[in-house]
Protein backbone atom coordinates (compact mmCIF):
# COMPACT_ATOMS: atom_id res chain seq x y z
CA UNK A 1 0.00 0.00 0.00
CA UNK A 2 1.24 3.42 -0.95
CA UNK A 3 0.64 6.77 1.26
CA UNK A 4 -2.69 8.19 0.87
CA UNK A 5 -2.81 11.36 -0.99
CA UNK A 6 -5.55 13.87 -2.21
CA UNK A 7 -5.18 13.63 -5.87
CA UNK A 8 -8.23 11.38 -6.35
CA UNK A 9 -10.02 13.45 -4.57
CA UNK A 10 -8.73 16.82 -6.16
CA UNK A 11 -9.40 15.28 -9.43
CA UNK A 12 -12.70 14.66 -8.59
CA UNK A 13 -13.57 17.91 -6.88
CA UNK A 14 -11.57 19.38 -10.79
CA UNK A 15 -13.98 17.01 -12.64
CA UNK A 16 -17.63 18.42 -10.99
CA UNK A 17 -16.22 22.40 -11.55
CA UNK A 18 -15.50 21.48 -15.14
CA UNK A 19 -18.68 19.22 -15.94
CA UNK A 20 -20.81 22.00 -14.17
CA UNK A 21 -19.07 25.11 -15.94
CA UNK A 22 -19.23 22.86 -19.47
CA UNK A 23 -23.21 22.59 -18.68
CA UNK A 24 -23.62 26.43 -18.07
CA UNK A 25 -21.87 27.26 -21.58
CA UNK A 26 -24.05 24.46 -23.15
CA UNK A 27 -26.85 26.02 -21.62
CA UNK A 28 -26.31 30.01 -22.89
CA UNK A 29 -24.83 28.53 -25.93
CA UNK A 30 -28.04 26.29 -26.96
CA UNK A 31 -30.70 27.33 -24.93
CA UNK A 32 -33.32 24.42 -24.25
CA UNK A 33 -31.53 22.77 -27.16
CA UNK A 34 -28.87 21.48 -24.90
CA UNK A 35 -31.67 19.54 -22.70
CA UNK A 36 -32.82 17.55 -25.64
CA UNK A 37 -32.27 14.14 -25.14
CA UNK A 38 -30.98 11.41 -28.70
CA UNK A 39 -34.59 10.25 -29.03
CA UNK A 40 -35.38 14.18 -30.55
CA UNK A 41 -34.32 14.74 -33.39
CA UNK A 42 -33.35 18.02 -33.16
CA UNK A 43 -30.97 17.31 -30.01
CA UNK A 44 -27.51 18.80 -30.80
CA UNK A 45 -24.51 16.23 -31.09
CA UNK A 46 -27.40 13.55 -30.81
CA UNK A 47 -28.26 13.94 -27.23
CA UNK A 48 -24.80 13.82 -25.65
CA UNK A 49 -25.41 17.33 -24.08
CA UNK A 50 -28.29 16.57 -22.40
CA UNK A 51 -26.53 13.60 -20.87
CA UNK A 52 -23.74 15.17 -19.98
CA UNK A 53 -25.92 17.99 -18.36
CA UNK A 54 -27.92 15.19 -16.20
CA UNK A 55 -24.24 13.72 -15.21
CA UNK A 56 -23.24 16.65 -13.94
CA UNK A 57 -26.62 17.72 -11.84
CA UNK A 58 -26.06 14.53 -10.14
CA UNK A 59 -22.03 14.84 -9.63
CA UNK A 60 -22.97 18.06 -8.05
CA UNK A 61 -25.68 17.67 -5.92
CA UNK A 62 -23.93 14.63 -3.86
CA UNK A 63 -22.77 17.35 -1.20
CA UNK A 64 -21.36 14.56 0.94
CA UNK A 65 -18.81 13.38 -1.65
CA UNK A 66 -17.64 16.86 -2.04
CA UNK A 67 -17.47 18.00 1.53
CA UNK A 68 -15.60 14.41 1.93
CA UNK A 69 -12.90 15.27 -0.83
CA UNK A 70 -12.50 18.59 0.86
CA UNK A 71 -11.63 17.23 3.85
CA UNK A 72 -9.47 14.45 2.44
CA UNK A 73 -7.15 17.49 0.12
CA UNK A 74 -7.01 19.82 3.81
CA UNK A 75 -6.20 16.56 5.61
CA UNK A 76 -3.19 16.00 3.34
CA UNK A 77 -2.18 19.39 3.22
CA UNK A 78 -2.08 19.70 7.15
CA UNK A 79 -4.70 22.02 6.89
CA UNK A 80 -7.54 20.95 9.01
CA UNK A 81 -8.58 22.81 12.13
CA UNK A 82 -9.70 21.02 15.27
CA UNK A 83 -13.24 20.61 15.95
CA UNK A 84 -13.97 23.60 18.33
CA UNK A 85 -16.96 21.69 20.33
CA UNK A 86 -14.00 19.31 21.35
CA UNK A 87 -15.19 16.06 20.17
CA UNK A 88 -12.00 15.11 18.64
CA UNK A 89 -13.18 15.21 15.06
CA UNK A 90 -11.89 17.71 13.21
CA UNK A 91 -13.66 20.64 11.82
Amino acid sequence: AGNITYHRAQTRMLEARAGKRLSEVAGHVMGPYSLLDRADPRAPAHGRFEAQQRESLDRNSANDHWLMDRKTIARCLGLLRPDPNGSGKPG
